[in-house]
C-alpha cells in the first residue's frame, strides 16, 4: 500500500518539483543555507567577533554580578554607499499595479500648515497627526526646508503611506541630485519593497470538484503559470536590491523573503484531491513530501528575511512594520525557535523625557533610521534623548557618539537598557555583551541604581546565547540555546525592592526559553516553582496573570516529563 500511496503522491505534487526558486541573486540570500545570509556587516580585522555560541563563562560564586571572560564590543563602522545616478526602472511586467488610494500620493497638496521657520518642530507635528492624509500633506509642506537632509521626507511619506504606494512616492525623487547617497539606498528600497508587496498576491482558486484529474489541470494550468510569473517577478525586483546597501536593503530584502514565503501558504491551501483527503495514510504521504518539497523556498525566504533583519539590528531599528511582520511570519513557520521568544521579559518602564525642545520631541517620533539622519547625535546623545529614541531604536550615530565618550551613570543605565531591547528583538550576543558593560558603568554590580543593578543581572543572564537569530533559528543546539546563568537575577529577586518580581520572572523565562530538548521533570519543576514565586512578588494584574499562566504550563510539561 505504501509503494502505491507514494507514487500516487507523487503524480500529485511532480509539477511543484519545478516552482522556480525567486531570490536567486538578490540581497545576498543566494547562498545555501549553511551558509551565512549575508557578508555585510562582517566584523573586520583587528576588532572583538561577538562570543560563539555557549561560551559565556559563569560568573565566580561569590559574586553574582561579576562578568567573566571579555566583553565584546559591536563594530560601530558606518555602511559605505555608492551614489545612485540612475532612475528607478519601470516595474516589471506582470506586477499588479499600486491601489487606486495610491494616486492621491503624486496628486496631493501642501496645506500650508507646517512652516520651515522651526523646522524640526514642524516635522514632529506633521508625524504626530493622526489623520494619515492629512499626515502626508504636512509632510509634503516641509520637503523643501533646508533645515531637514534632502530626500528625507519624501521618505517619511513612504513610510506613512500604504505598504504597496511606496514607489509612487520614491520614483519621482530616485537618481536625482540631492539626496546623500544613505538616502537615495534608502528610497531606492522603500521603492522596491513596495514592489515586493504587491508579488505573490491573488493566487487562482480551484474550485470544485476536487478528484485528481481536476487538481492537476489545476496545477499545470492556472496555478502554475501564476507561480511562474510571480517567481520571476520576485526574482527580478530582488536583482535590482542586490546592489543596494543599508535601510535599503534591509527593507528590500524583508520584503523579498516574505514575498518567497507567501509562496508556501499558496502552495499549501491547494485542495488536495478527495482520494488522498479520505485516506489518512495517502494524507499523510502527501503532507510530508509537501513540506518537504517547499522546504527550500521556506529557507530562502527565511534567509532573505534574516538578511533584512540583520541590517535592521546593525541600524539600531527595533520598532519597525517590517520587524514586526517579519518576526511573526518568522515566528509561525518555525514555531519551536520563536524569534520573538524574549519579548516576555519583564522590564521596568522608561523614564518620561523632562526636556520638550524639539529635538527631543521629534526623537520620540522619528522612525529610528532618519533619527540618525535629521538629529545631532550630540544633542540627543542625553538621558532624554535616549529616553525618547528607545521605544522605536538606538541609531547607530548615537551609538558611536556615546562610544567615543562614555557617558554618565543616568544615561550608562539607559544604554544598557536599550542595547538589552536589541538584543531581546534580533537576539545580537554582543547587544547582550555591550548592555552589561554599559549597566557595570553605571554602577549595576555596586548597588547604587535599582534599574542598572537589574540590567546587569538579565545581561549576564543573556550572554552566551546565539550570535544572532539566524544562528538560533537555523541550528538551535539541542543542549539549550546557552542562555541561563541566572544567579545575578536570583540575588536581585532576594535583595527585595521594587524589581524583585521582575527578577524572578525573568529568571524563570529564560530558564523556559533556554531549556535543552532533553530537560527532564526535575528542570521543569524548578521553572514552575520559580513562575509561582514571581506571581507572588509581582504586583501589576497582567503581570502576575501571565505569571501564573506561565507556571501552568511548566507544571503540565512536568507531569509528563521524565
Amino acid at each position: 500500500m505504501m509503494k502505491s500511496s507514494s507514487r500516487t503522491v507523487s503524480l500529485i505534487l511532480v509539477p511543484f518539483l519545478f516552482l522556480p526558486l525567486s531570490f536567486a541573486v538578490g540581497c545576498g540570500a543566494a547562498a545555501p543555507a549553511s551558509k551565512a545570509p549575508d557578508s555585510a556587516g562582517a566584523i573586520p580585522p583587528g576588532t572583538s567577533p561577538a562570543p560563539p555560541l555557549g561560551t559565556a563563562p559563569a560568573p565566580a560564586s561569590t559574586n553574582p554580578f561579576a562578568i567573566m571572560g571579555t566583553l565584546h564590543e559591536e563594530p560601530l563602522a558606518p555602511v559605505a554607499y555608492d551614489a545612485i545616478a540612475t532612475p528607478l526602472a519601470a516595474a516589471p511586467k506582470g506586477l499588479v499595479p499600486p491601489a487606486p488610494a495610491c494616486a492621491a500620493y503624486g496628486s496631493r497638496k501642501k496645506t500650508g500648515k507646517a512652516k520651515c521657520d522651526d523646522a524640526l518642530a514642524a516635522l514632529g507635528g506633521a508625524l504626530g497627526e493622526a489623520d494619515r492624509a492629512v499626515r502626508d500633506a504636512m509632510l509634503l509642506d516641509l520637503e523643501a526646508c533646508k533645515e531637514l537632509p534632502s530626500g528625507v521626507v519624501r521618505a517619511l511619506r513612504v513610510e506613512n503611506a500604504e505598504t504597496g504606494c511606496g514607489d509612487v512616492l520614491a520614483a519621482p525623487v530616485i537618481g536625482k541630485a540631492g539626496p546623500s547617497p544613505e538616502v537615495q539606498h534608502a528610497l531606492f528600497g522603500l521603492a522596491l519593497a513596495a514592489r515586493l508587496s504587491r508579488t505573490v498576491e491573488g493566487a487562482p482558486k480551484a474550485t470544485p470538484p476536487f478528484d485528481k484529474p481536476h487538481v492537476l489541470a489545476f496545477i499545470k494550468g492556472p496555478l502554475g503559470a501564476w507561480i511562474a510569473t510571480q517567481a520571476k517577478l520576485v526574482e527580478d525586483l530582488s536583482t535590482q536590491a542586490s546592489h543596494l546597501r543599508g535601510y535599503g536593503r534591509a527593507v528590500a530584502a524583508v520584503e523579498a523573503g516574505l514575498a518567497d514565503l507567501r509562496f508556501v501558504e499558496v502552495v499549501r491551501a491547494v485542495p488536495v484531491p478527495d482520494a488522498i483527503a479520505k485516506d489518512a495514510e495517502l494524507r499523510g504521504v502527501y503532507e510530508a513530501s509537501l513540506d518537504q518539497m517547499l522546504e527550500p523556498r521556506k529557507e530562502r525566504g527565511r534567509d532573505a528575511v534574516l538578511v533584512g533583519l540583520k541590517d535592521l539590528a546593525s541600524l539600531g531599528v527595533v520598532k519597525d512594520r517590517r520587524v514586526s511582520a517579519a518576526r511573526e511570519v518568522l515566528g509561525k513557520l518555525y514555531a519551536g525557535r520563536r524569534i520573538d521568544a524574549l519579548d516576555a521579559l519583564l522590564l521596568p518602564a522608561l523614564p518620561i523625557p523632562a526636556s520638550a525642545d524639539a529635538p527631543h520631541a521629534l526623537a520620540a517620533r522619528l522612525p529610528s533610521f532618519y533619527a540618525g539622519i535629521v538629529l545631532d547625535p550630540k544633542t540627543i546623545s542625553d538621558k532624554d534623548g535616549l529616553a525618547a529614541l528607545s521605544p522605536l531604536g538606538f541609531p547607530l550615530s548615537v551609538r558611536a557618539r556615546l562610544r567615543a565618550e562614555p557617558p554618565p551613570a543616568d544615561v550608562a543605565t539607559l544604554v544598557a537598557r536599550a542595547r538589552l531591547d536589541l538584543g531581546r528583538a534580533y537576539w545580537r550576543a554582543v547587544d547582550f555583551d555591550e548592555a552589561a558593560a554599559a549597566a557595570r558603568l553605571a554602577g549595576g554590580d555596586k548597588g547604587t541604581s535599582r534599574d542598572a543593578e537589574l540590567y546587569l543581572a538579565l545581561a549576564i543572564a543573556l550572554r552566551g546565547g546565539p550570535e544572532d537569530a539566524a544562528q538560533m533559528m537555523r541550528k538551535p543546539p539541542p543542549e539549550g540555546l546557552g542562555l541561563g546563568e541566572i544567579a545575578a537575577l536570583d540575588a536581585v529577586t532576594r535583595g527585595g525592592g521594587p524589581y524583585a518580581g521582575l527578577a524572578a520572572f525573568d529568571a524563570a523565562w529564560i530558564q523556559r526559553v533556554g531549556a535543552p530538548r532533553a530537560s527532564g521533570k526535575a528542570h521543569w519543576q524548578d521553572v514552575a516553582a520559580r513562575f509561582r514565586k514571581a506571581e507572588a512578588l509581582l504586583t501589576a494584574p497582567a503581570d502576575k496573570t501571565r505569571a501564573g499562566d506561565a507556571a501552568r504550563e511548566a507544571e503540565a510539561i512536568a507531569v509528563e516529563a521524565k
